[in-house]
């Protein structure tokens, strides 16, 4: 039996153990947090939790590195990711309210200036800056 040593418990690491298991090898991830995901991770704060590199795995486009692998691994991706057009979910667990950033910047600053009227100018000011890299 073949023997294989993988640094990095991201998902490329985790992926290429799971592949080389199904093809016989023994396989031993190495990963020097106390933790295995690489980019895909949860930050916890005191109040709120970020999940962090859903972006880079899914891809604005809703093809990014995460599409290839679940195929390639026999796994159905459905019902795991966000909606495409989803890019951050922010949920204020004290008052339940959240908010939605999505890729449309019309529906995001309605919704922002329904949870936030007094930020107005300054919301106004933030999304001329970013529908010049829309």
């Amino acid at each position: 039996m073949t023997t294989v040593a993988i640094i990095g418990g991201g998902l490329g690491g985790l992926a290429a153990g799971c592949i080389l298991q199904r093809a016989g090898a023994r396989c031993t991830v190495y990963e020097r947090r106390d933790r295995v995901g690489g980019v895909a991770s949860t930050l916890l704060g005191p109040q709120h939790t970020l999940d962090a590199g859903l972006s880079w795995l899914q891809g604005a486009d809703g093809a990014g590195a995460s599409r290839g692998l679940f195929d390639a691994l026999g796994v159905s991706s459905a019902g795991l990711l966000r909606p495409e057009s989803l890019l951050v979910r922010l949920l204020d667990a004290e008052t339940g309210r959240r908010l939605d950033v999505t890729a449309d910047l019309t529906r995001f600053e309605t919704d922002l200036a329904a949870l936030a009227p007094e930020d107005g100018p300054a919301l106004a000011a933030f999304l001329e800056g970013a529908r010049a890299f829309a």
